[in-house]
């Protein structure tokens, strides 16, 4: 689902190749994209249909999984973005 990741104008920018919706987790990938509440532990990524982004910070891991528009995931984590990309 996601097809790739990278760093632009202070932003981290998660490319999906189909449409879904993406959510972070500094601490790990057990939650649910579904239940992303946008407090400290899982916020939901902005942007569109496949390209969706978040403040970066190079010291955060950022374990990011997204879901289809059914719902579906791939599991756990897509992708997991530490350091400076």
């Amino acid at each position: 689902m996601v097809a790739r990741a990278y760093r632009q104008a202070g932003s981290l920018v998660v490319v999906t190749d189909e449409p879904a919706t993406c959510a972070w987790s500094p601490l790990d990938c057990g939650f649910a994209v579904a239940d992303a509440s946008g407090d400290d532990e899982v916020t939901v990524m902005t942007g569109g249909s496949r390209s969706h982004s978040i403040g970066f910070d190079a010291g955060t891991t950022y374990h990011v999984k997204c879901a289809d528009v059914f719902g579906n995931t791939a599991g756990q984590c897509q992708i997991v973005v530490r350091g400076g990309i």
